[in-house]
């Protein structure tokens, strides 16, 4: 996952905001999944050279007024600058929205959002900079939360299990940590109708996460899995620590929730899980150790060797 977007909200969030209470949105409705970074107004022909990826752009659409057709051409261009979306104040200088604009930003998901005419642009701008600050601190105490429940499961040796549930409980999808050191898997979804939509894929994934050699890529992935006749989105987040790979976890989003942010979370908490892993690595080491000194000593021909050994097998084994 990239810094970029590690801390963003969706431009639907904004929808929350009272201001906002009247917006409607006019069209590119499945782009309101697309990250808001910050606001822009744009009352000048020409802004499309200095806008900036993640920017929500206000107009009264003062300058189209006389050519409605620069719009029609700008939207493709907004697009192609990543821009999440434009909110438009009408009844001011245009009554509506042309169908010719809004079937272009339909065509590219390219969100359009009709602003209430009385809301005055530092209010918005204000209320939309404290609703993505807000959802940003928020993500930093989830961080923060998380990080602890593992590291005190860590310090309980509570398991693997345990910390999956403690990732389903963010994500609230079927979840399986693999451990690729060990080859063990730990499962956990206490839903079971979450767990027979995924239960096919789930087995496949299994049978071959050993087989094959891991990806070299340390980032988040998502991938569409065949469910019946439907498609679900399967999200791995390597686990890695000081550049060594030790497993993957794997989440399925049944309920289609599931959003960047979290998985940034998740993904905040790998570098412990790897710690737990190789702390089981250094402890089946040191009962290797143990057992090889004990066979030393069972099999010297020092008599006090071996009466030491047979006097201490429990501690050795």
């Amino acid at each position: 996952m990239t810094a970029d977007n590690r801390f963003d909200i969706q431009l639907g969030d904004i929808l929350s905001i009272p201001m906002m209470q009247g917006a409607e949105v006019l069209a590119g409705e499945k782009g309101l999944h697309n990250s808001i970074v910050s606001v822009n107004v744009i009352e000048v022909p020409d802004i499309v050279d200095w806008v900036r990826p993640g920017e929500f752009l206000l107009t009264t659409a003062y300058t189209f007024s006389d050519d409605i057709s620069a719009l029609e051409r700008m939207i493709p261009e907004l697009k192609n600058k990543k821009v999440c979306g434009i909110g438009i104040k009408t009844h001011r200088y245009i009554t509506e929205v042309p169908a010719r604009v809004l079937s272009i930003a339909n065509e590219i998901d390219f969100p359009i959002i009709s602003i209430p005419v009385d809301v005055p642009y530092g209010d918005l701008i204000k209320a939309i900079f404290n609703k993505i600050i807000g959802e940003q601190t928020r993500t930093l105490k989830q961080i923060f939360d998380f990080n602890n429940r593992v590291r005190d499961i860590m310090l309980r040796h509570g398991g693997m299990k345990a910390i999956a549930e403690q990732i389903y409980q963010i994500s609230r999808s079927p979840v399986v940590i693999c451990d690729e050191v060990f080859r063990d898997s730990y499962f956990y979804c206490p839903d079971p109708k979450k767990e027979a939509q995924i239960v096919d894929d789930y087995n496949r994934l299994i049978a071959n996460v050993f087989s094959r050699a891991p990806s070299v890529e340390p980032d988040v992935t998502g991938r569409s899995a065949r469910v019946g006749n439907t498609k679900i989105i399967r999200y791995s987040i390597p686990i890695y620590y000081d550049n060594m790979r030790y497993g993957v976890i794997y989440l399925w989003d049944t309920n289609h929730m599931i959003r960047q942010r979290d998985l940034f979370v998740l993904e905040s908490a790998t570098s412990l899980i790897a710690l737990d892993i190789l702390n089981r690595i250094t402890l089946v080491d040191r009962e290797n150790v143990h057992r090889s000194t004990f066979l030393e000593k069972l099999l010297s021909s020092d008599e006090k060797e071996q009466e030491n050994a047979i006097e201490n097998a429990d501690y050795y084994l």
